[in-house]
């Protein structure tokens, strides 16, 4: 399905779930290509619509990436305002930890191809050292590389 078709989706309930997570996929991309927050908010609400029919943990573990990286989008937008950045309290950052680690302690975890384990793995490390834990991003950045020792992004 190209981009086209996604974006004119109302909803991805008739969609088979890997299907669902590959539009889910292809519009969190192209939301934050385009910076459309409109688009990553229809994102996030198929990412509630599909949840209850995923059978597998790698399904799940690839939609908790996906909505993390909506929550990025968000986050970025967000913080074009200087002074929102600097608050406290980040829903978005909260947001980001949350389904990042989620996906990170699930049971099928290792058990994902390699590449969307580092960017798991870096993703959340990424959100860690934000928040001034250096010493877990760090270990997140370094199991990257162990797996993958050519993984620039860690």
């Amino acid at each position: 399905m190209d981009i086209e078709e996604v974006v004119s989706l109302p909803t991805i309930a008739s969609l088979a779930p890997d299907d669902a997570l590959q539009a889910i996929a292809q519009l969190v991309d192209f939301a934050l290509d385009q910076g459309d927050l409109a688009l990553t908010t229809k994102a996030l609400d198929w990412c509630d619509e599909v949840e209850s029919r995923l059978t597998s943990d790698s399904q799940r573990i690839h939609l908790d990436y996906f909505r993390a990286n909506a929550w990025a989008q968000r986050q970025s937008t967000r913080h074009a305002d200087r002074s929102a950045a600097w608050a406290w309290d980040q829903e978005e950052l909260q947001q980001q930890v949350f389904f990042l680690r989620r996906a990170r302690n699930s049971a099928g975890f290792d058990q994902l191809p390699v590449l969307r384990r580092c960017q798991v793995l870096t993703n959340l490390a990424n959100q860690f050292d934000t928040v001034g834990r250096f010493i877990e991003a760090r270990m997140l950045w370094s199991d990257a590389l162990t797996a993958q020792p050519e993984f620039w992004m860690a």
